[in-house]
Parts: C-alpha cells; sequence; structure tokens
C-alpha cells in the first residue's frame, strides 16, 4: 500500500470550512444567493474531506485536464459545442 492510499483509509480530515465558503461566494453583491444556487444544482461540486493522490494517479489527472482544455479551444469544438 502506498502512502496516498494509507492517507485515504485513515485519514479522516476535514478541510472545508462550509460558513468560510459561502462567506467568500458572496463577497461581491452581485453574487448573493450563489451559494444557494450551487448548494441546490451542484451538491458535490465541494467536498469537505480530502483525497490524496499518488504522483502518477495526479499527473494522469493532470494530463487527462489538458486534453480536455486541448480540445475545448479548438475552433471547431468550440463550434459545434455552442451551436
Amino acid at each position: 500500500m502506498n502512502l496516498s492510499d494509507s492517507l485515504n483509509l485513515g485519514c479522516m480530515c476535514r478541510t472545508l470550512d462550509p460558513a468560510r465558503l459561502r462567506d467568500q461566494l458572496e463577497t461581491d453583491p452581485r453574487l448573493a444567493g450563489l451559494a444557494d444556487q450551487l448548494d441546490r444544482t451542484h451538491p458535490h461540486l465541494f467536498s469537505q474531506t480530502v483525497v490524496f493522490l499518488d504522483p502518477q494517479t495526479r499527473d494522469a489527472v493532470a494530463h487527462a485536464v489538458a486534453a480536455i482544455e486541448r480540445v475545448m479551444s479548438l475552433p471547431a469544438w468550440q463550434e459545434a459545442s455552442l451551436a
């Protein structure tokens, strides 16, 4: 078992302060109600727990995100997706 697996099994880490997140999301008065909207429409957008990744998994995620960003920057993809 690697370090990230051990930490994921044994650490009951809580990292998110929901009240502080709400305050930060709504710092700008134009964003009033955003936190409630996100709670309703994207209830799993923010996690209150941490997940540890081994370097290989981290790199795989980074490569996947980079590939998605490359595709999204293509004019043909933008045209098709926004049509």
